[in-house]
């Protein structure tokens, strides 16, 4: 079978490309994008600012059932995000459809609308199970990889308390200096890995908008052999807005507004460019079957 194209931008070209296709478009861009996090993150979003303002207004802080104050804030912030969590689950995965729908249109010059936002309610089953079977993915991963990452701090800090003074150049405090940066070493490393493992999925929701009559495995797998050689690429594009996120999250993160549509523009200029037709309107990767042994094949 013959294999995938390959990319042909850098990182910095396809952020350029995005940047491009935005102009003109970031007033409806940043709509979209804020309609999105009020359907998927409204209910904790609710929370924290109830809780903000209550303790500004009611000079919690200082009161002397401050206590019992902040455990029924807390009571009600957890029951929002509960909340939260149940609506994201039953229609994240539409909004995330909807949100690919729209910026793949824009990459594409294919007429980006207000109303591709919701086209992912269209396909609600197949998109609530993309979501669900890749949070699954992405938890067990998580353990996988996080239950040696465990183990091996236990270890460093089982190590670091039997005899602190046992290095003659180290003081105690310099000590738990040293074995504080590992086990951050050890967290951050375990955070990077899952990423890596997990970018694998990221072109799910790219394909099955270019190819609603796939199933919902179809689309993952595709995926998956998709982003085969360019997950850590993946990695080093999204972690290349990290200075914009930081500068984002400064001004009460209004920046975010119009980082969001930077980003997913972005993404989808990576996934057009993965398969190599970013110079067509309408992408089409092509009908895909499956053979006996479930592996992928072009017909």
């Amino acid at each position: 079978m013959s294999d995938i194209v390959l990319v042909k931008k850098s990182i910095n070209e396809l952020k350029k490309h995005a940047i491009q296709n935005l102009k003109g478009k970031w007033g409806i861009s940043v709509l979209v994008c804020f309609i999105a996090t009020l359907f998927t993150g409204i209910f904790t979003f609710a929370a924290n600012v109830s809780n903000l303002l209550y303790f500004i207004s009611q000079r919690a802080y200082s009161s002397v059932n401050i206590w019992q104050t902040i455990a029924e804030r807390t009571a009600i912030a957890g029951i929002l995000s509960r909340i939260g969590f149940l609506v994201n689950l039953l229609i994240g995965g539409c909004i995330a459809y909807g949100i690919y729908r729209f910026f793949l249109n824009l990459i594409t010059n294919n007429n980006p609308k207000i109303e591709n936002l919701f086209l992912g309610f269209k396909f609600f089953g197949k998109n609530f199970l993309i979501q669900l079977i890749i949070i699954i993915f992405t938890f067990l991963w998580t353990i996988v990889v996080y239950i040696p990452a465990a183990i091996l701090i236990a270890i460093v800090i089982i190590i670091s308390g039997l005899n602190p003074m046992h290095y003659s150049y180290t003081s105690p405090i310099s000590f738990s200096i040293v074995t504080g940066l590992l086990v951050a070493v050890i967290l951050i490393t375990s955070f990077i890995i899952i990423y890596i493992i997990t970018a694998r999925y990221a072109m799910s929701f790219f394909i099955f908008n270019d190819n609603p009559e796939f199933d919902v495995m179809q689309c993952i797998k595709l995926s998956k052999k998709m982003m085969d050689g360019y997950k850590i690429r993946y990695f080093l594009l999204n972690l290349s807005f990290v200075g914009w996120d930081i500068l984002a999250t400064i001004p009460l993160g209004i920046g975010h507004l119009w980082l969001k549509p930077y980003k997913y523009a972005t993404r989808a200029s990576f996934y057009i460019d993965l398969k190599g037709e970013e110079e067509i309107k309408n992408v089409n990767i092509g009908e895909i079957i499956y053979s006996e042994n479930n592996e992928l094949h072009e017909k």
